[in-house]
């Protein structure tokens, strides 16, 4: 395409333009480019939390408000989610979890078995827990904290259950699901 114009400054602004269209579109129109996969990401609330205190082996705390976690005497959290719908590969996934403490050592997020229920699980018959798969660091009083769990999300379907555990003997409180908009929550990034 040829186009004449005149010399002067808004001449050169216009041939500046149509010179960089053209090269944006390769002078021959514009040519296919590799799809870049779409990320989705997907929220899960809790669908059963509970905690388990050793000095009250068969106490039940799974209607409670609070997950409480304590190192001496032991206490710990459990927490399941059912992560459905989920398409694509699954390239990460994150635990949030809301602090009602304040905390200099955090928490430890570790792998557990299947097994127990909200309203019957207690210390006596709590399974054990596995591996530390992420761990919290510090936190303040009444924020949220985001723990990568993705070591423990392999597939699209099926239940993503993990305990947790304080490493420090100050009891921490986190806000369990009957806190409503505060409830735990697992999202998955997946890419398709």
């Amino acid at each position: 395409m040829l186009i004449v114009l005149r010399r002067n400054s808004a001449s050169v602004v216009v041939l500046a333009v149509v010179v960089g269209l053209a090269a944006a579109c390769g002078g021959q129109g514009s040519r296919p480019t590799a799809t870049t996969p779409k990320r989705i990401s997907r929220t899960f609330m809790s669908i059963g939390d509970a905690y388990v205190r050793k000095s009250q082996p068969r106490a039940k705390f799974g209607k409670t408000s609070e997950l409480r976690l304590d190192a001496s005497p032991p206490a710990r959290a459990y927490l399941r989610f059912r992560p459905l719908g989920i398409t694509g590969k699954i390239e990460r996934a994150t635990l949030r979890i809301y602090t009602l403490t304040a905390s200099n050592d955090g928490f430890e997020v570790r792998s557990t078995s299947g097994g127990w229920s909200e309203s019957r699980i207690t210390f006596a018959n709590a399974p054990p827990v596995g591996n530390v798969v992420g761990v919290s660091a510090s936190f303040a009083r009444q924020s949220w904290r985001s723990i990568d769990v993705s070591s423990l999300v392999h597939s699209r379907t099926g239940l993503v259950e993990v305990a947790l555990t304080g490493p420090d003997p100050t009891e921490l409180a986190l806000a369990s699901r009957e806190r409503g908009e505060l409830a735990p929550r697992l999202i998955i990034e997946s890419t398709r």
